[in-house]
């Protein structure tokens, strides 16, 4: 052997080769390992005593290197010798979602200095997605936000008075990059009809500076017995004329025996003081121009209605059914004198003031 020790020993006739029956093997290491190259003397044709010493060959160690992705496909395969650094392949890109973007943070393990058979995965560092909320107003963007995934949207506080906000789209918290746009309604559009704790009103006109509204319901919790309905409400941010009165509007005052409506009324619906059982009187202002069927309807006890405008110049031919015959009804001259030709027919007594 090459470190002295006596594989064996044979006997050879002269000039015949050694049989060479043995397969010396040198120990390695993880640098080298070694190859039996053959022997240190010809030993084809013995023609004396010979020792021969095994020779080997030096050869480094090389070892498989493997670059995977994080979860586990192959990205390169090479084999690296000993002490030599592993060829480093292109980062592999990992795929974002709505909530994360990921940054390629390096190797699991080294490969600069390869010592053995190595398996290397890519690692990565999540980074919350950010998203650019902008808002709209008009179609022009007056304020822009970066939000993570995620987060909420604190929507601005814009106001415009007699108007409702609303935002398109409104998202609740940031998911994507939006453009959100500002849009204002009219707070009181035609046929809203708006509650109050002693009415509700339905919008007649939505004029900002000329609006009117009607009377769908009164209620009188001052249960006073002379109830005088104002010519202006105040709706939301403005004031309403009232032009109306609705079917059995005011059938919940139990109470009132007077009811006085103001100069702005223009119109009464059908049956408006339907109900009305306890009412005695009623006083109509100078704007009335039309009132609809048996407006006095249920009024049993209605012993004196006036009408203080000559401009009425629509009636239905029921509009005064049910009154009684005891019931005084005092009016000024109309300049319709078809209306008030219809009224003198009436079976109660006219007045003409």
């Amino acid at each position: 052997h090459e470190d002295g020790r006596v594989l064996g020993t044979e006997s050879v006739p002269c000039f015949e080769p050694a049989r060479q029956p043995y397969h010396p093997q040198k120990e390695g290491d993880a640098q080298y390992y070694y190859e039996f190259a053959g022997w240190d003397r010809d030993l084809s044709s013995i023609e004396k005593d010979t020792m021969a010493k095994a020779v080997f060959e030096q050869k480094r160690h090389h070892y498989p290197v493997r670059f995977f992705t994080e979860d586990g496909n192959l990205i390169s395969e090479e084999e690296v010798y000993y002490g030599e650094a592993a060829t480093e392949p292109e980062p592999p890109v990992k795929d974002s979602n709505p909530t994360y973007h990921y940054l390629f943070d390096g190797w699991d393990k080294t490969f600069a200095f390869v010592t053995g058979p190595v398996d290397i995965r890519a690692r990565y560092r999540a980074e919350y997605n950010e998203y650019h909320i902008t808002f709209a107003e008009e179609n022009e963007d007056f304020l822009e936000e970066v939000l993570h995934y995620g987060e909420d949207i604190v929507y601005p506080g814009l106001f415009r008075k007699g108007y409702t906000l609303s935002w398109t789209p409104s998202p609740r918290t940031a998911q994507q990059d939006e453009r959100i746009q500002a849009h204002y309604q009219f707070a009181n559009p035609k046929g809203k009809v708006i509650d109050q704790d002693h009415a509700s009103f339905e919008i007649c006109n939505p004029s900002i500076s000329h609006g009117t509204a009607k009377i769908l319901r009164w209620k009188d919790p001052s249960r006073e017995k002379s109830l005088k309905i104002p010519s202006r409400v105040k709706l939301g941010d403005y004031w309403y004329e009232v032009e109306a009165v609705g079917t059995k509007a005011f059938s919940q005052c139990e109470n009132a025996q007077k009811i006085i409506l103001p100069d702005t009324v223009k119109r009464l619906d059908d049956e408006s003081f339907g109900g009305c059982a306890g009412l005695r009187e009623v006083e109509i202002g100078r704007g009335l121009v039309r009132m609809g069927r048996k407006v006095f309807r249920g009024s049993h006890h209605l012993r004196k209605i006036t009408i203080h405008s000559a401009g009425l110049r629509l009636i239905h031919r029921e509009t005064f059914a049910e009154i009684s015959r005891e019931t005084e009804l005092q009016i000024v001259k109309f300049h319709n004198q078809r209306v008030e030709d219809r009224i003198r027919r009436l079976s109660c007594k006219v007045v003409i003031l």
